[in-house]
C-alpha cells in the first residue's frame, strides 16, 4: 500500500509541475507574449492575384458553396 501511495504522490508532484508550467504559459499569452504572428489580408488584396489559385494553394473554399452541402 505504501508503494501505491508513493506512486500517487509522485504523480501529484509531476502533474502539479506540469499544470504550473501551463498556467505560466497562459499568463504569458494573456500579457501578449509568445504570440504567433498573423497577417490579415483584406478582400481587396485577394483581388490582386493575376491568375486563379492552383491546386497547391491553401485558400479556403468559399462559404456556402455546393461542396458544403450536407446530405442528411
Amino acid at each position: 500500500m505504501a508503494d501505491l501511495f508513493a506512486e500517487g504522490k509522485g504523480l501529484d508532484k509531476a502533474l502539479s509541475e506540469y499544470l504550473a508550467g501551463q498556467k505560466a504559459r497562459i499568463d504569458r499569452i494573456e500579457r501578449g507574449e509568445d504570440l504567433r504572428a498573423f497577417r490579415v489580408v483584406s478582400p481587396t488584396d485577394e483581388g490582386e492575384r493575376s491568375s486563379p489559385p492552383s491546386a497547391g494553394d491553401s485558400e479556403p473554399a468559399s462559404i456556402g458553396s455546393a461542396d458544403d452541402d450536407i446530405p442528411f
